[in-house]
């Protein structure tokens, strides 16, 4: 079933989202850009992809797994787009480490193929299996340089599996786990805030499954004012359950008040960027730091916000390592559609998203 069309807009920025069948969502633009990996899922955002793209680009990551997956994956996905303006975008084990290297092979990418239009981008950039720190900057680089007019952010929702946790888990428990090794933090390009040093402190951490671990990560930081942000309602009733009783007992052991505990639909860009506007709004006298350790819909929403609100530091988290797995595609997936309506062209607008209109 379809989740209604969902709007938010401040300033020149607007966000509309829409959850549907795959096949009933329809990509379309001047570039999309894909991301491989040994999931099966990553393959789900050619099942929406129907327009033609006149430029493409394949995110792969050198972490391969064991399985053979990744490389079939792979040569699928370049045999999907191979044309004469599509290409190869490979990131060592230690991207994350080569600042300067992953951020110059997208920004080589965007200002490449916006001199060749002669006008801002209109890119579909699939999500799934692309860290969240990549998507926020590539959210933070097109729209403050005007590379892009249009960014149609793509997000296939996995059948997740937990796994049993050993002797560096919980006592050999299972659990949903996305990452492997201490988490580093990472304040992302354009997000970045502004210093005002007689500002009191307040983290607003989005929060998922891992809440051991951003526990951890949260406590590195030392603030004024905490608030936490659970991924509910969710896309099943054991996420929700799990979401919830984690975060909970998460901020307790923070000692965040009742108050200062917050709930935003796990799949919903538009609804996390309406909460920081509204019932988060930043106090007077205080300067936010956002936390994006929940959902990559939650992140894009941050994301959104921070483009309006100057002042928001926006901070990932990077783990050591990302566990090979096989989470397949649930048949449903979001698209979130960000317009910049300064610089956008509406002749140039087709009816590639009749559907989000």
């Amino acid at each position: 079933m379809d989740q209604a069309n969902d709007h938010y807009s401040r300033a020149f920025i607007q966000l509309v989202e829409r959850r549907a069948a795959t096949e009933r969502l329809r990509l379309g633009g001047d570039l999309i850009i894909a991301t491989t990996s040994s999931e099966p899922r990553c393959l789900e955002v050619f099942r929406a992809a129907r327009d033609k793209f006149r430029f493409g680009a394949v995110v792969r990551f050198s972490e391969r797994g064991v399985t053979g997956r990744r490389e079939l994956h792979d040569s699928q996905a370049v045999s999907i787009l191979s044309n004469d303006n599509t290409q190869l975008i490979d990131f060592g084990p230690l991207s994350i480490l080569d600042f300067r290297g992953w951020t110059v092979q997208f920004e080589s990418l965007l200002t490449s193929i916006r001199s060749q239009l002669g006008r801002p981008v209109r890119v579909a950039i699939d999500t799934s299996c692309l860290p969240k720190h990549y998507i926020l900057y590539l959210i933070g680089l097109s729209f403050e340089n005007s590379l892009v007019s249009e960014m149609q952010l793509f997000y296939a929702e996995g059948l997740y599996s937990p796994v049993h946790l050993g002797a560096n888990g919980n006592e050999g428990s299972n659990a949903y786990r996305f990452s492997m090794g201490e988490w580093r933090p990472l304040a992302i390009p354009y997000f970045e805030g502004e210093l005002a040093l007689e500002n009191k402190s307040r983290i607003v951490a989005s929060l998922g499954f891992e809440t051991l671990e951003a526990r951890k990560f949260i406590r590195t930081y030392q603030a004024d004012k905490y608030a936490v942000i659970l991924p509910f309602p969710s896309h099943s009733p054991e996420y929700e359950e799990i979401g919830t009783r984690d975060g909970e007992m998460l901020a307790r052991e923070l000692d965040v008040p009742e108050t200062e505990i917050y709930h935003c639909p796990a799949g919903s860009a538009s609804n996390m960027a309406r909460l920081l506007d509204t019932e988060l709004k930043t106090p007077k006298g205080f300067s936010d730091t956002l936390m994006s350790l929940g959902t990559k819909p939650h992140a894009v929403g941050m994301g959104v916000h921070a483009l309006i609100n100057k002042r928001a530091t926006v901070i990932c988290r990077v783990p050591a390592q990302y566990p090979e797995n096989e989470t397949a595609a649930t048949g449903s997936s979001w698209v979130f559609r960000i317009q910049d309506r300064s610089s956008l062209d509406l002749t140039l607008e087709t009816s590639a998203f009749a559907e989000l209109a």
